[in-house]
């Protein structure tokens, strides 16, 4: 990445420089948190997720679009590297809602070694994701905002981000401290983004955090939370709400086609679909920035 996209970048993060250290990842891990949303409707549409740099750079950076782990993660790799940073990828296990079975690698983060100490940096995960880089060799509590996570390490080089809720500690993925290859980030990103088996390809998952907590659109729900605790949901009962949260709260751009928009409606039962221009037409109206 050169340094005018570089600059790029971190103008998208608001972020004027950053230093080559742990404060300088803290930052960046937190400021792209709070600035470039998480969201799939690329995969919901049937578009294909590319993970080469320049693709990624025009759409989550000039496009001012969002994306899911193995877009963000991969760009922000990038961003690191063009910093002095350097980041080793790494897949990882989910352990969201206690699955019953092994789940598979299919979870793209990384490691970077700062100050003699490797920490986990990850701005692509939902969930409960810690919101600062963790020291992967030390199973200390810490608070990041949201409340207390923390990495324990397991056998075989394995080791575990948590968060506790409540009086439990609560896994949210897991990962090996081993060499992957792009090809095996390109076969993970393949089968979520295209396989009809992965919870990506038909849901619609959309999130941001804020400065006290996390906004989320799952499906047509939306959830607010300030740390971990949820203060609000509101279901969105039209088309028309759906696509103005997309634009008002999660800044997402509506750079849809009319057939793109049909697959992301499809969850209403009155059809009640809404074009673009017609989207435009109702946010002026409104006096909201389009």
């Amino acid at each position: 990445m050169n340094s005018f996209r570089t600059q790029k970048y971190l103008d998208r993060l608001g972020l004027s420089n950053c230093s080559c250290d742990f404060e300088g990842l803290k930052a960046i891990q937190q400021k792209h948190m709070l600035n470039i949303p998480f969201e799939n409707l690329d995969v919901v549409v049937g578009r294909d997720v590319v993970l080469d740099r320049d693709s990624l750079f025009n759409k989550v950076v000039e496009r001012m679009r969002g994306g899911y782990c193995f877009e963000l993660n991969m760009l922000h790799s990038m961003l690191l590297g063009s910093l002095g940073f350097k980041a080793k990828p790494v897949l990882g296990r989910v352990w969201l809602r206690h699955p019953k079975k092994l789940p598979p690698r299919n979870h793209l983060t990384h490691l970077v070694m700062t100050e003699d100490t490797t920490f986990v940096t990850d701005v692509g995960f939902g969930g409960f994701a810690p919101r600062v880089p963790l020291n992967i060799n030390s199973n200390k509590e810490v608070n990041d905002g949201d409340g207390i996570v923390r990495v324990i390490k397991l056998e075989c080089e394995q080791y575990m981000v948590q968060r506790m809720v409540g009086h439990e500690w609560l896994n949210q993925y897991s990962f090996e401290d081993r060499q992957i290859s792009n090809d095996d980030i390109n076969i993970a990103n393949f089968y979520m983004s295209k396989s009809k088996d992965s919870h990506f390809f038909s849901n619609r998952f959309i999130g941001i955090y804020t400065e006290h907590g996390r906004v989320g659109l799952f499906e047509n729900t939306l959830t607010e939370r300030v740390g971990i605790e949820t203060i609000n949901t509101l279901k969105l009962n039209n088309p028309h709400e759906w696509l103005l949260q997309l634009n008002s709260t999660f800044k997402i751009p509506l750079d849809f086609t009319s057939s793109e928009f049909d697959k992301l409606l499809v969850r209403w039962s009155d059809k009640s679909l809404i074009t673009k221009t017609q989207l435009s037409e109702r946010i002026r109206a409104q006096n909201t920035p389009c």
